[in-house]
């Protein structure tokens, strides 16, 4: 289910990279609906090919949160703004971190299957 408040919520991200310059990401493919840290959350992918968004559901006492996990020349960094339970972010930010390159690809093709 897609909700349209959370699919414009993501539309773009600016991050900076390892080479200090900015990078646009926009990040509307999917959502595909996951569970990090044992809370449920929908992954975004991005228009790089490579980079997701993970958002809070609703129902996340994370919520609201989102991280990025985006591409770097020397693998993925994750990113994670938010105002919601920390202990529920914490958990879903060590999950996403020990992720490897072939875990994140998979999400993100996921993501963009579920256009």
């Amino acid at each position: 289910m897609r909700a349209a408040a959370l699919t414009f919520a993501f539309l773009a991200f600016s991050i900076v990279g390892a080479d200090a310059q900015q990078v646009q990401l926009n990040c509307n493919a999917g959502p595909v609906e996951q569970t990090f840290g044992g809370t449920p959350w929908v992954v975004y992918g991005c228009d790089d090919g490579r980079s997701i968004v993970v958002a809070t559901r609703a129902d996340n006492p994370a919520n609201p949160f989102v991280f990025v996990v985006a591409w770097e020349p020397h693998g993925y960094r994750v990113h994670g703004e938010g105002n919601g339970d920390r202990t529920a972010s914490a958990s879903a930010f060590d999950e996403l971190s020990a992720m490897n390159q072939e875990q994140i690809t998979a999400l993100y093709s996921s993501a963009q299957q579920a256009e």
